[in-house]
C-alpha cells in the first residue's frame, strides 16, 4: 500500500499509482498561514506513524506547493530529496 500525504498541493499522486496497486490518499487541513505546520516534507513523524501501523510499502509527503517530496520506507525511515535524486541516479547507471 502506498500512502501519499500531500499538504496544500491538490493531490494528483494517486492517480498516477493506481497502477502500482492500493493507494491511500491523506489531505491535512491547514491554519492556511503555516501550510507545512507539523506536517509535510517538515514535519514527517505523522506519516512515519501511519506507514508502521498499516504496514505501507512506502509514505510520500509534499510541501504545499508539491515541488519537494520525502518517502518514509516501510521501516519508518525518512529518505529526503537528495537521497531520491541519487537512488534514481544511480539506478540510471546500472
Amino acid at each position: 500500500m502506498w500512502s501519499i500525504v500531500p499538504i496544500g498541493a491538490i493531490c494528483h499522486m494517486p492517480s498516477v499509482l493506481n497502477e502500482l496497486g492500493d493507494c491511500c490518499c491523506h489531505r491535512r487541513r491547514t491554519d492556511e498561514i503555516n501550510i507545512n505546520g507539523k506536517c509535510g516534507t517538515t514535519d514527517v513523524r505523522q506519516l512515519q506513524k501511519w506507514v508502521l501501523q498499516h504496514k505501507a510499502h512506502v509514505g510520500l509527503a509534499l510541501d504545499g506547493d508539491g515541488d519537494r517530496m520525502v518517502m518514509i520506507d516501510h521501516l519508518g525511515t525518512k529518505v529526503d530529496g537528495d537521497q531520491i535524486l541519487y537512488i534514481i541516479a544511480r539506478e540510471g547507471l546500472r
